[in-house]
């Protein structure tokens, strides 16, 4: 996958296509992100926000990593509004699971594990079964024992 997005970073600069661009740039990052790259999912986020200002999808997970839990947990929810005015279920899925991410990170593992609930369903409702694994696989890390 991440080889796949370089070159469609790299193939939509030479055709001048900004959206598609900072798209790919943005799968990077999450990439980058799910890795525990943080330095990275930042530099890429950055870069896909340049060509794009309201694309900080990951802003809120590189806020989390970074301390700045308020303000992480504030994008986060903002995420998932705006996600829900979409009808791309992929995209609910990930804000719910970042969102997830992030209220863990905050102390608040009730609404941390309802978020990825929300996440895994969307993911299984859209046959996503990749992602619906890794929102279960968090969710079961995530619970109390």
């Amino acid at each position: 996958m991440v080889r796949e997005n370089e070159e469609a970073v790299r193939w939509a600069r030479e055709k001048g296509m900004v959206s598609l661009e900072a798209g790919a740039l943005s799968l990077l990052a999450r990439a980058a992100a799910m890795r525990d790259d943080f330095p990275e999912a930042r530099r890429l986020n950055r870069m896909a926000e340049r060509l794009i200002p309201d694309l900080g999808e990951l802003r809120a997970l590189v806020l989390a990593n970074r301390g700045e839990l308020e303000e992480a947990v504030r994008l986060a929810r903002e995420a998932v509004d705006m996600a829900l005015r979409s009808e791309q279920v992929n995209s609910q899925a990930d804000a719910y699971f970042d969102l997830g991410v992030v209220l863990r990170a905050a102390g608040r593992p009730d609404e941390a594990i309802r978020a990825a609930t929300r996440a895994r369903e969307l993911f299984e409702e859209k046959g996503n079964l990749v992602q619906s694994g890794r929102a279960q696989d968090w969710l079961e890390a995530a619970s109390p024992a």
